[in-house]
């Protein structure tokens, strides 16, 4: 039974997390934790440099290709990055 919970807690926890940055939405998104005039005891500020995924960059360069393409409801369609060795 504790697996259970564990899981159905995971389960909530990770809903809550924005798609965009992967940090917890009821924080993220909170009133006041914008970095100019916020009242909240944080702020979120972006990395800089910023970092490349090298998995999403993948992606979108085969999104890229696809639309240049001129496939119908590309927003249809799913893409995703594989792990392969070199050589």
């Amino acid at each position: 039974m504790q697996d259970h919970g564990l899981a159905v807690a995971l389960l909530e926890y990770e809903a809550d997390l924005c798609r965009s940055c992967g940090h917890p939405r009821v924080e993220s998104m909170a009133a006041g934790v914008e970095k100019s005039g916020g009242n909240a005891p944080y702020y979120y500020e972006a990395s800089s440099p910023p970092s490349r995924c090298h998995a999403c960059d993948a992606i979108a360069m085969q999104v890229e290709a696809v639309q240049a393409q001129g496939y119908s409801r590309p927003q249809a369609l799913q893409f995703a990055a594989v792990k392969k060795p070199r050589g």
